[in-house]
């Protein structure tokens, strides 16, 4: 297994959740406040409450960064799955 490119996707994995995990924290606690709606265990799971009931001036930035970010760590994640298994043994 290529060392470098493993630690590389490893780091672009936990990069790319951070801003997801952010915005996600964002409209999590934005739900609370206004009753419930969406979930953080699901990936993409405030997709709904954020382009619907979610009020604030930066909306279209925090949704828009929550969709992106989560399909950013997923993707590296994905990635980082099939080298793995690709690369076994």
């Amino acid at each position: 297994m290529d060392k470098p490119l493993l630690a590389f996707l490893i780091v672009l994995a936990v990069i790319t959740a951070l801003p997801s995990w952010l915005t996600g924290s964002i409209l999590k606690k934005s739900s609370k406040v206004d009753g419930g709606g969406g979930t953080d265990w699901v990936p993409m799971g405030f997709v709904v409450y954020g382009l619907t009931q979610f009020k604030h001036p930066r909306k279209a930035a925090i949704v828009g960064a929550y969709i992106v970010s989560n399909i950013l760590s997923w993707g590296a994640i994905l990635t980082l799955v099939v080298y793995v298994l690709k690369n076994r043994g």
